[in-house]
């Protein structure tokens, strides 16, 4: 074994507790030792739930309405006609965009100017698009 230090004279006495009598389980708490306090996640005072409103207290429309196409109207659209006179006003892009409210926003970018119009159907948007750039055009 190791030889001990000259300082040291004696080894050091570590003091044993003696083992208990009972589980420490079973035992009762001495003073310093106090009963685990009971701690739950629940306030005192119970808050007010917060309630979302209704999409509709706040003035917004939940169902979206779009206009039923009949086989008649679609049928009755030239769409040859309309990519001839966009053909004859040079258009050189052409970008549709289906609007929340209902119906379609059409954008028909010319060689001068973009020319934006709005209408119940893509067929009566382009139609309105092509009778403004045709009025600029003059």
């Amino acid at each position: 074994m190791f030889a001990m230090p000259a300082w040291q004279t004696q080894p050091l006495a570590i003091p044993v507790r003696p083992a208990p009598q009972q589980p420490i389980a079973q035992q009762k708490p001495t003073q310093w030792q106090q009963t685990p306090a009971v701690v739950r996640g629940v306030s005192a005072a119970e808050k007010p739930k917060f309630v979302l409103p209704r999409p509709e207290a706040l003035g917004v429309s939940s169902s979206l309405k779009l206009p039923e196409q009949t086989p008649q109207a679609v049928a009755a659209v030239d769409w040859q006609a309309i990519q001839t006179r966009m053909q004859q006003l040079n258009v050189k892009g052409y970008h549709k965009v289906r609007v929340p409210t209902g119906g379609f926003r059409v954008t028909l970018v010319l060689p001068t100017a973009p020319v934006e119009a709005q209408g119940d159907t893509e067929a009566a948007a382009i139609l309105v698009a092509l009778h403004d750039a045709e009025k600029r055009g003059r």
